[in-house]
């Protein structure tokens, strides 16, 4: 999991980006999902994963993740991998993100 700035649009369109997808107009492009207490984005890509820093590229990946917002910071989780192996794991994942909970005070002031 990752805290970073950029904005839930933002970023949910740079990894459809990583597979040349077009961006999404809005958040309404999106399935929500409360993560964490709030309303959380699911982004889901698959195809070929093009090349970028500190990633060769593959054929047939997927990806699955949420982005959120946390005050001015964002919220996010993903897995990336063989198109078949993401997908078999959706439920999990969600099932996994849904049951995530803040521990770290810094985390929780910025709900």
């Amino acid at each position: 999991m990752g805290v970073f700035g950029g904005g839930v649009l933002p970023n949910a369109n740079r990894w459809l980006g990583q597979f040349g997808l077009d961006p999404a107009p809005s958040l309404a492009s999106f399935t929500k999902l409360e993560i964490l207490g709030k309303d959380a984005y699911i982004v889901e890509a698959s195809g070929d994963l093009k090349a970028s820093m500190g990633n060769e590229g593959a054929k047939d990946q997927g990806l699955l993740g949420f982005v959120r917002q946390s005050g001015e910071e964002t919220i996010t989780l993903k897995i990336v991998g063989p198109a078949a192996d993401v997908a078999a794991q959706k439920e999990a994942f969600l099932a996994y993100a849904s049951s995530l909970e803040f521990v770290d005070t810094h985390l929780l002031e910025k709900r």
